[in-house]
């Protein structure tokens, strides 16, 4: 009996380690800074935010631009709204 529970309890923890792998692996992945290593920037907002959209900025706001090897201070000079093209 002790040999069955410590089995059982032996495939659970190695079930669990499994799952841990796992999701640190997704975390690993989902990291905004990584793509940094690709080759984009990330853009922050004088609050420290990640800015996700044109929306919400205006012209003379600043923004902190992140590239792999350093950051950037900037202002927007001009925002060009984008929309998704039309087919015909």
């Amino acid at each position: 009996v002790a040999a069955r529970i410590e089995n059982a309890a032996a495939r659970r923890l190695e079930r669990a380690e499994l799952r841990l792998t796992a999701a640190a692996e997704r975390h690993r992945l989902l990291d905004p800074e990584r793509v940094l290593e690709r080759g984009y920037a990330l853009a922050r907002g004088a609050d420290g935010r990640v800015v996700t959209a044109a929306r919400g900025l205006a012209p003379g706001s600043a923004l902190v631009v992140q590239f792999r090897d350093g950051r950037v201070g900037t202002r927007i000079e001009e925002i060009q709204s984008s929309t998704p093209e039309q087919s015909p």
